[in-house]
């Protein structure tokens, strides 16, 4: 995926880029790529089938959007597809589960700020706004506010479909009490509680062949 410059020039992987830039509040040359967490125990050739095809499509988008050379193979080496995949943690795990998963590795956020003074920053100024909605690591890209989760259905979707697909979930989207995740699906859906297809369930489905380009354009 490219976007355009100031200049109309095309900039391949922009995001990517982006997101392992030095800035002033970031450590530069980070790793880039999603947390996946296995949800489904049920096939471990289908799920490593699943992790094989996202690095294969890793590898081809990025050859395909840059020509050789360094900076392609910097960002191939720099590709870090962070697995969770331990049955006892995650065996039948809902989207509501996993993101507090997620939430706990977010938290490494300490590793990724320049110093301590910025983090300190960041943590005072998100206790001073109303909204405490958005934590402090929305400004930090795709790795720190998405994550991949795959289900039987997923899995299934290496069979029945010409592109599987993962479930992708949004960070920022907010973690219901225990009450509140208890709430019976509408059967002719996949989650919600409602037969409205606009309805948010903080998670959507992606095919593993969108993964570079998702994972671009995520610039938050």
């Amino acid at each position: 995926m490219s976007t355009t410059g100031p200049s109309g020039e095309d900039i391949p992987l922009e995001g990517i880029r982006m997101s392992r830039s030095e800035t002033f509040w970031k450590k530069p040359n980070l790793p880039w790529g999603f947390c996946i967490y296995r949800c489904s125990f049920k096939d471990n050739a289908a799920w490593h089938k699943m992790l094989q095809l996202i690095q294969q499509h890793v590898q081809k988008s990025v050859e395909l959007s840059l020509p050789p050379g360094e900076e392609r193979t910097g960002l191939l080496e720099a590709h870090d597809l962070v697995i969770y995949d331990k049955l006892e943690n995650f065996n039948g795990a809902t989207s509501h589960e996993v993101r507090d998963r997620f939430n706990d590795w977010v938290e490494q956020l300490p590793k990724v700020v320049d110093t301590s003074e910025t983090l300190e920053r960041l943590i005072r100024e998100h206790s001073e706004r109303k909204n405490q909605t958005v934590r402090p690591q929305y400004g930090f890209g795709a790795r720190f506010n998405f994550a991949l989760f795959v289900d039987d259905i997923c899995l299934e979707s290496l069979v029945h479909m010409d592109m599987p697909v993962v479930k992708i979930l949004y960070k920022q989207w907010g973690n219901l009490s225990p009450e509140e995740r208890n709430y019976k699906i509408d059967p002719d859906w996949h989650d919600g509680t409602t037969e409205d297809e606009e309805e948010d369930v903080g998670w959507m489905y992606m095919s593993v062949i969108d993964y570079v380009d998702t994972y671009d354009l995520s610039k938050i």
